[in-house]
């Protein structure tokens, strides 16, 4: 599809005419009408990205730039027959379909077949027909590739409200440490957009237990629970089963959230897997010598160089540390 293409489907699925078109974008109605009929060939970004919030309609979809390939499912499932078999399901026909997303009868067609990528704007359109979001669509038809943890007892959309969550905390993170918002407002400064207070609503970190050599840190096997945190951007937990750093008030039983990373500073308390074991310590390195270095005078630093141990490498800097669940 083309740009002219794309606009036809988005304005006749907005229930616009064109003139009310042409009036909230604020162009001649000449003007659009040649865009919608394909005259005018270019069109630039700004009056795309008017005519996209006019129909409420990604600007990513207009310049077709938001489509899933009939490839892109590992799992061997492809979007063609997921959609074939979820409209069969709803007992509908394409005609059906077409008279109810607005998109035409030929593209439907042209996706169940595989001979077109489907735009992510137009699949949303579909699957708000049968009720469902687009991960409730590839999760029912096998194509979702995330794993859910057991906190959210399979339900795909509360896992994906969830992770939007926890990305927006890390967005507010990095704002709130921003010089500019640091300082303090001017007379000019608009109120309106600085974060009011909010309850308190953490994120929930899985609880990584033993760790096996070349396995991915989250996946299934290796999750043991989950642990609030509130603030901190954070992949995974470790609960502290010994006292060696207790000099940074860690202690037996405690949980410490790390973050994900391959590298951490030098004397940073870093979470290291040594041969499938993973252990807190703080970090240093010397040439091919790794030195893990306990906060408990009472355990002697563990020096490892090259080919003492099959496999040792970093899995994360420590961000915090919670003594008490309850």
């Amino acid at each position: 599809m083309n740009i002219s293409d794309r606009i036809k489907i988005a304005l006749d699925m907005s229930g616009l005419q064109m003139k009310d078109l042409a009036i909230k974008v604020g162009i001649p109605f000449s003007t659009l009408s040649d865009i919608v009929t394909g005259k005018r060939k270019k069109l630039d970004v700004q009056k795309a990205r008017d005519i996209s919030k006019a129909l409420n309609c990604p600007l990513d979809y207009l310049v077709g730039e938001d489509c899933y390939y009939q490839d892109d499912a590992d799992s061997g499932r492809f979007y063609s027959s997921a959609l074939e078999d979820e409209r069969k399901t709803a007992n509908f026909s394409i005609e059906d379909l077409a008279a109810e997303t607005k998109i035409p009868a030929s593209l439907l067609k042209a996706y169940e077949e595989g001979l077109a990528p489907i735009s992510e704007f137009l699949l949303k359109a579909i699957c708000d027909v049968y009720g469902k979001s687009i991960h409730q669509f590839l999760s029912d038809n096998d194509m979702y590739d995330e794993y859910i943890p057991e906190i959210f007892e399979g339900d795909v959309d509360r896992y994906e409200a969830f992770k939007k969550a926890r990305d927006e905390d890390g967005m507010r993170e990095a704002w709130v440490g921003d010089p500019a918002v640091d300082a303090q407002p001017s007379a000019n400064t608009d109120l309106s957009s600085i974060p009011s207070i909010e309850p308190y609503n953490p994120t929930m970190v899985p609880i990584v237990g033993t760790i096996a050599a070349g396995t991915p840190i989250l996946a299934e096997e290796n999750i043991e629970g989950y642990a609030p945190l509130q603030d901190k951007n954070a992949d995974f937990a470790l609960t502290i089963k010994g006292d060696s750093m207790i000099g940074d008030n860690i202690h037996p039983g405690d949980i410490v959230f790390i973050r994900q990373q391959p590298t951490v500073e030098i004397g940073e308390i870093a979470a290291v897997l040594i041969d499938g074991d993973a252990t807190l310590k703080h970090f240093y390195r010397d040439g091919d010598a790794v030195t893990l270095v306990s906060s408990n005078t009472k355990y002697k630093p563990m020096v490892y160089h090259k080919g003492d141990c099959d496999d040792i490498r970093i899995l994360g800097k420590a961000v915090a540390y919670l003594h008490d669940l309850e």
